[in-house]
C-alpha cells in the first residue's frame, strides 16, 4: 500500500514536471506563470533588483506594501511583471479570474489609483510607441464620439453615434488618463454611421436608391420615338404641314415658352421642394402627346410646344433632385455620369425602335406619338416613388437646436442616468421672399466671382445653346439633304440617333467615374473638345452627303455629353451652398436665350434668314470661339 502511494506520488511529480516542460516549449509566457518568482530572485536578468530580503512572495512582502505606487508600477514595469499576480508573464497571456475590486481594470486592487498611497503621477506617452512598449497590459481604450441625426432615404433624422477620431495611438487616450472618472463612458450602440477605412452605410444606401430612382424617370423620360422622325411625322399626308411651317411657325414657340417658363420654374423649384416640379415634367410631357394625336391642327401643334417648353424648362428638376438629396459632394461625379447616361439610354432605345419600325415594321409615324406617350406615362408613375425633400436651401432650411434630455446610458462604471446634450433639427417657417431673393443675389455674386465656376457657366450657356439649336432643325437638314438626293441620302434618322445617344451614354458613365483632377486638366479638355464640336458642325456645311452629316452629328454628340458630364458635376462639386437648382437654373436660362435669340434673328429671318446648313456653320463657328478662348486660357495660366 505504501509502495503504492509512493509510485503514484512520483508519477504526478514526473507528469507535472513533464507538463512544464512542454509548456515551456510551447508557450514560454504562459508557463512562466506557475513558477514562484520573488523580488530577489537570483536570476541573471533580475540579478541586482533585490529592495526585500530574498525567500518569499512579493505580494506578502511588508517593504513592498510600504512603497508608493509610483516606486512599485515603476519596478513592476522594469521586472515586466504582471499588475496582477506580480509573476513575470504579459497580462495579455494568461486569463485572470479576478480583477480590481475598485474598478473592475485588469490590475491588482492594491494598485488602485484611488487609494490613500497613491501619489502616481500619469506619464504622458508619446504616441509614435506602441502601448505595450509602456504598458505590459491592454488599458481599456475611450475613442471620442458624438451623438448625430442622420436622415434616410426618405428624409427622417434617426440618433446615430460617430466617431470623431481616427482609432490610432495618435489620438485615443486610456481609462487611466481619467482616473476620477470625468469622462462618460457608454457602450457603442453599433449603429455606425463613419467607419475608418470603410464606408458610411446609410450614405452609400441613401447614393444607390436615389440615383436608381432618378435614373430610371430619366429613362422612361427620354423614352420618346417619334422624337427622330417628328419633322417627318408633321410633314406626312396625315398630317399635312410644309416644312417652312414647321421650322418657322412650330418650332420656335418651344425655344420661347422654354425661355419664359424656366426662370418661374428654377425659383419654384426650391419652394415646392423639387418632386412636385419633377412630376410636372412627367405631366406635361403627357399633355403633350395627347395634343399631337391625331387629328392634328395648326393650334393644337403650337400649344403642344408650349408643353414641350414646360416640359423643358422642368428638366433640371430631377438633377437638382438627386443633388439635394445626397449630401456627399465625392458621390456628385459618379451620380451625374449615371443619371446622364440612364437619360442618353432612354434615347437610344426610343430611337432604336423607331428606326426599325419605319424602316424595317413600315408602320405609321403616328405609333411612335402612341409609345412616346406611353414612356411619360411611365416615368410619371416611377415619381411616386421618390422620397420627399423636407428641406431646401433657401425656404425651408434645417437649424440645429440644443436640446438637454435625461437618458439612461448603459456604462462602463454602472453609472447610469446621465445628463445628455444632443442637436436634433428644426424645420423653420418659410423664409420670406425678400430675404430668399437676396440670397440667391449673393450666391449668384459669389459664383461670378469665381473663375473656376464662371468658366463652367458661360461654356455651359453658349454650348447648350448651341446643342438645342442642332437638335431641333437637325431633322430639317436630314430632310433637305434627301430630298435633293433621295437614292444617295436615305433617312437613317432613328439608327443615327441611336448611335448618337448610346456613345454619349457611355462617355458620360466613363467620366463619371474618372479620377482626374479637373481643376488643371478641365481647360484643355474643353479646349479640345470645343475645337472637335467647331469642325463636326462645320463640315456638315460643306458636305452634301447625309451619311457624312450622320457622323458629325455622332462625333459632335459623344464630345458634348462627355464635357456636359463634367461642367454640372464640378459646377455642383464647387457651390459654396446646395443651391443647386437656382445655379443650373440660371445656366439654363442663358443657353435658352441665346437659343432663342438665334432661333428670332437667324432661323425666323429678322435680321437674316439662314438656309439650315448655314445654321451649322454659324453654330460650329461659335464653338470655335469657345475653343480659343480655353486657348487663351492655358496660355495665361502658364
Amino acid at each position: 500500500m505504501l509502495g503504492t502511494q509512493i509510485g503514484v506520488s512520483l508519477f504526478k511529480v514526473i507528469w507535472k514536471s513533464f507538463g512544464i516542460f512542454i509548456r515551456r516549449k510551447i508557450d514560454p509566457a504562459t508557463a512562466e506563470h506557475h513558477r514562484r518568482v520573488y523580488w530577489g530572485s537570483k536570476k541573471p536578468e533580475l540579478r541586482g533588483q533585490s529592495v526585500v530580503k530574498p525567500g518569499h512572495l512579493l505580494i506578502d512582502c511588508t517593504v513592498f506594501k510600504e512603497k508608493s505606487l509610483k516606486e512599485i508600477y515603476q519596478k513592476i514595469e522594469e521586472l515586466i511583471h504582471c499588475f496582477l499576480c506580480f509573476i513575470k508573464h504579459m497580462v495579455t497571456l494568461y486569463k485572470h479570474s479576478k480583477l480590481c475590486s475598485e474598478c473592475g481594470g485588469r490590475h491588482h486592487t492594491s494598485l488602485h489609483f484611488n487609494t490613500s498611497n497613491s501619489d502616481l503621477q500619469l506619464p504622458v506617452m508619446n504616441a509614435l510607441f506602441s502601448l505595450a512598449e509602456n504598458y505590459p497590459y491592454r488599458p481599456k481604450v475611450l475613442l471620442s464620439t458624438i451623438t448625430v441625426l442622420k436622415h434616410d432615404a426618405s428624409g427622417h433624422y434617426h440618433e446615430a453615434r460617430a466617431l470623431l477620431v481616427g482609432g490610432n495611438q495618435c489620438s485615443f487616450m486610456t481609462e487611466h488618463c481619467d482616473p476620477e472618472n470625468i469622462i462618460r463612458r457608454i457602450q457603442f450602440p453599433g449603429n455606425v454611421i463613419w467607419t475608418f477605412g470603410g464606408k458610411k452605410p446609410v450614405e452609400m444606401e441613401n447614393w444607390l436608391k436615389i440615383t436608381l430612382y432618378v435614373s430610371l424617370f430619366a429613362c422612361f423620360r427620354d423614352f420618346r420615338p417619334v422624337d427622330s422622325f417628328y419633322t417627318s411625322y408633321l410633314t406626312s399626308p396625315a398630317v399635312n404641314f410644309t416644312s417652312e411651317q414647321v421650322s418657322r411657325e412650330i418650332y420656335p414657340i418651344n425655344s420661347y415658352a422654354t425661355t419664359s417658363l424656366v426662370v418661374i420654374m428654377f425659383l419654384i423649384t426650391d419652394y415646392l421642394l423639387y418632386k412636385p416640379i419633377v412630376m410636372l415634367d412627367a405631366f406635361s410631357s403627357i399633355i403633350m402627346f395627347l395634343l399631337v394625336l391625331e387629328p392634328v391642327t395648326l393650334f393644337k401643334s403650337k400649344i403642344s410646344m408650349v408643353f414641350l417648353g414646360l416640359t423643358s424648362a422642368s428638366e433640371l428638376a430631377y438633377t437638382s433632385y438627386a443633388y439635394a438629396k445626397i449630401t456627399d459632394r465625392k458621390l456628385y461625379q459618379k451620380m451625374t455620369g449615371v443619371i446622364r447616361g440612364s437619360n442618353l439610354l432612354g434615347k437610344c432605345v426610343s430611337s432604336t425602335f423607331s428606326q426599325i419600325a419605319i424602316s424595317y415594321m413600315h408602320l405609321d409615324y403616328s405609333l411612335l406619338v402612341y409609345l412616346s406617350l406611353m414612356g411619360s406615362i411611365m416615368a410619371f408613375v416611377v415619381t411616386f416613388f421618390f422620397p420627399s425633400v423636407h428641406s431646401s436651401v433657401y425656404f425651408y432650411p434645417e437649424s440645429p437646436i440644443s436640446a438637454t434630455k435625461h437618458k439612461n446610458y448603459k456604462t462602463i462604471d454602472d453609472k447610469s442616468h446621465k445628463v445628455a446634450t444632443k442637436l436634433y433639427f428644426e424645420k423653420k417657417s418659410p423664409t420670406p421672399v425678400r430675404v430668399v431673393l437676396n440670397q440667391l443675389f449673393l450666391e449668384l455674386r459669389d459664383v461670378c466671382n469665381n473663375p473656376y465656376l464662371l468658366k463652367y457657366g458661360i461654356w455651359f450657356g453658349f454650348a447648350t445653346g448651341i446643342y438645342f439649336q442642332v437638335l431641333t432643325y437637325n431633322d430639317v437638314l436630314y430632310l433637305k439633304l434627301n430630298n435633293e438626293d433621295p437614292v444617295n441620302n436615305k433617312l437613317y434618322n432613328g439608327g443615327v440617333d441611336a448611335i448618337a445617344f448610346i456613345t454619349g451614354s457611355f462617355s458620360s458613365y466613363y467620366i463619371g467615374f474618372l479620377k482626374v483632377e479637373w481643376q488643371s486638366a478641365s481647360n484643355m479638355f474643353f479646349f479640345i473638345g470645343s475645337l472637335l464640336c467647331c469642325t463636326s458642325l462645320c463640315v456638315c456645311y460643306y458636305t452634301s452627303s447625309l451619311n457624312l452629316v450622320y457622323i458629325m452629328y455622332i462625333i459632335y454628340c459623344f464630345i458634348f455629353q462627355s464635357m456636359n458630364v463634367v461642367a454640372r458635376s464640378e459646377t455642383a462639386k464647387h457651390l459654396k451652398h446646395e443651391s443647386f437648382a437656382f445655379i443650373f437654373g440660371v445656366a439654363y436660362f442663358i443657353s435658352l436665350v441665346i437659343s432663342s435669340a438665334l432661333t428670332y434673328l437667324f432661323v425666323q429671318g429678322t435680321i437674316y434668314a439662314m438656309p439650315v446648313n448655314v445654321q451649322f456653320l454659324f453654330y460650329g463657328l461659335i464653338n470655335g470661339g469657345l475653343a480659343l478662348w480655353y486657348l487663351f486660357s492655358i496660355l495665361i495660366s502658364k
